[in-house]
C-alpha cells in the first residue's frame, strides 16, 4: 500500500510539474424576506444570485414553485440546487440556508451561495522564463549575395546560417536572458500543434497551446563585409588574411528604440589550405564576441563566490581567458541627462579560467585580492572607469534592465 501510494504521489508532483491546477471558490450571501420560509429563501437566494458577476435570473417562480412541492429540508435544498445550476447555466453550484427566524408571521432567511471555479495552465519545464528578460535572435542577414574570397564565390548562407546559430548557443550559454526562436522554420512547430490539437493527445496537451512569448528586445546582425587580403606565403602553405564587418542591433520590441548599437571589425589568418575549416572557428569566435559584448554592457561579469582560493562565476566563459578584476567605487552621472552612466572601477586583481561545466566557470587568481561581487573585465579592456550595469534585481527574481 505505501508503495502504491508512493508510485500515486510521484506521479502526481510530475503531472502538477507540467498543468497546475487552481481552484477557486466563490461565495455571496443575501437575505430574503416572505411570507413563508420557502419565499424568504428564494428571495435570499435572489439576492446572493445578484452579487455574483454575471449571473441573471430571468424567472424565479420555478424555485418558489417547486420548492412548495417538496416537505423535508433535505429534498427543500437538494430542489433549490438543481434548479439554481439549471437557471444560472451551471454557474452557481450550490446553496447553504445559515439562518431562518419567524416574527410576527414574517419569515427571515440567510443563504450562501456557492461557485467552483477550476483552471489548468500549463507550466513550463525548468526556471520560469518570466524571471528574465527575453531576446529574440533573428537570422544573420547580409546585403550581399556572396562573398569573394581567393578568387571562389562563398554564399552568403555559409556565413550567416552557422554565425547565427552560433549567436543563440553563445547567447544562451549566458544563462542571462529567456533566448526566443525566430529561426526555425514554422512548419516545425505547426506539425507539433496539430498533434497536440489531434483526438489522440492527452486532454491536458492542449494547455501547452497559447503560450508563446514575446521578445522585450531584438537582435539583429548584419555581415557588411567578409574577404580575404593575402599576408604571407611559405613552401609548404599561404597564409592569408580574413577581414569581417559585423554589424548588430539590440532594439525594443515595444517602441523600436534602437538601445545599443556597434559596427565591429574581426580580423583572423588561416591557411589556404584549410579556409572551410576555418570558417567555422571564425563564425564560433564572431558569436562569441558578439554576445559577450552585448552580456557585458548589461549584465558585466560579476564574481558569484570564492571558495578555498578558487574564483566561481556563473556564467560559461573559455578555458585560458584572463579577465582583470574591479571594485567598484563612486558613480559618475552625466551632468545633462543625471543619469548614472557609469562608476569608478579600481582594479584589485586578476583570474584566469582553468576549468568550467555548462553554467559555471572557475577561475584561479593570478593576483591581487578578489572579492564576490567584484567586477571582471577581459584582458586589455578599458581599466579605470566602466560602464555600470545598472542592472536592477526585483525580489521575485526578474530584472529590471537600464534600457
Amino acid at each position: 500500500m505505501k508503495k502504491l501510494l508512493l508510485i500515486f504521489v510521484f506521479l502526481f508532483l510530475n503531472l502538477s510539474a507540467e498543468v497546475i491546477t487552481n481552484t477557486i471558490v466563490k461565495t455571496a450571501t443575501g437575505t430574503g424576506f416572505g411570507l413563508s420560509r420557502e419565499e424568504a429563501i428564494n428571495n435570499a437566494i435572489i439576492e446572493a444570485l445578484g452579487k455574483i458577476q454575471g449571473v441573471k435570473i430571468k424567472s424565479t417562480k420555478i424555485l418558489s414553485t417547486t420548492a412548495v412541492t417538496k416537505g423535508s429540508k433535505s429534498d427543500l435544498q437538494d430542489v433549490y440546487s438543481s434548479n439554481i445550476s439549471r437557471i444560472t447555466n451551471g454557474r452557481v453550484d450550490g446553496f447553504s440556508v445559515d439562518n431562518i427566524t419567524e416574527f410576527d408571521g414574517r419569515f427571515e432567511a440567510d443563504v450562501t451561495i456557492k461557485k467552483i471555479k477550476t483552471s489548468k495552465k500549463y507550466k513550463t519545464p525548468g526556471l520560469d522564463p518570466n524571471n528574465r528578460r527575453k531576446i529574440a535572435v533573428f537570422p544573420v542577414f547580409s546585403d550581399k549575395n556572396y562573398f569573394v574570397v581567393l578568387n571562389q564565390k562563398i554564399s552568403k548562407y555559409d556565413l550567416t546560417n552557422p554565425l547565427t546559430q552560433d549567436i543563440l548557443s553563445a547567447i544562451t550559454n549566458t544563462r542571462k536572458f529567456t533566448v526566443l526562436d525566430r529561426v526555425s522554420d514554422s512548419n516545425v512547430y505547426d506539425i507539433e500543434e496539430s498533434i497536440i490539437s489531434s483526438k489522440q493527445a492527452a486532454r491536458d496537451e492542449i494547455f501547452k497551446l497559447g503560450n508563446v512569448l514575446g521578445a522585450d528586445y531584438i537582435l539583429t546582425v548584419n555581415i557588411s563585409d567578409f574577404s580575404v587580403s593575402k599576408n604571407s606565403s611559405s613552401i609548404t602553405q599561404t597564409q592569408n588574411k580574413i577581414n569581417a564587418r559585423i554589424e548588430y542591433r539590440v532594439l525594443t520590441m515595444a517602441t523600436r528604440q534602437v538601445k545599443f548599437a556597434k559596427v565591429k571589425n574581426f580580423s583572423f589568418n588561416v591557411s589556404t589550405n584549410s579556409l572551410n575549416n576555418e570558417i567555422s572557428k571564425i563564425t564560433q569566435k564572431m558569436a562569441y564576441d558578439i554576445s559577450a559584448e552585448i552580456i557585458d554592457t548589461i549584465y558585466p561579469i560579476k564574481i558569484a563566490d570564492v571558495i578555498n582560493g578558487e574564483v566561481i562565476i556563473s556564467q560559461n566563459l573559455k578555458v585560458g581567458e584572463i579577465y582583470e578584476v574591479f571594485s567598484q567605487g563612486k558613480q559618475i552621472v552625466d551632468p545633462y541627462t543625471k543619469e548614472i552612466v557609469s562608476r569608478i572601477e579600481n582594479r584589485v586583481g586578476s583570474i584566469e579560467i582553468i576549468r568550467l561545466n555548462s553554467k559555471i566557470s572557475y577561475a584561479k587568481i593570478l593576483d591581487g585580492s578578489v572579492r564576490k561581487g567584484d567586477i571582471c573585465r577581459k584582458n586589455g579592456g578599458n581599466v579605470g572607469i566602466g560602464k555600470d550595469s545598472g542592472v536592477k534585481i526585483k525580489n521575485s527574481g526578474g530584472v529590471e534592465l537600464p534600457f
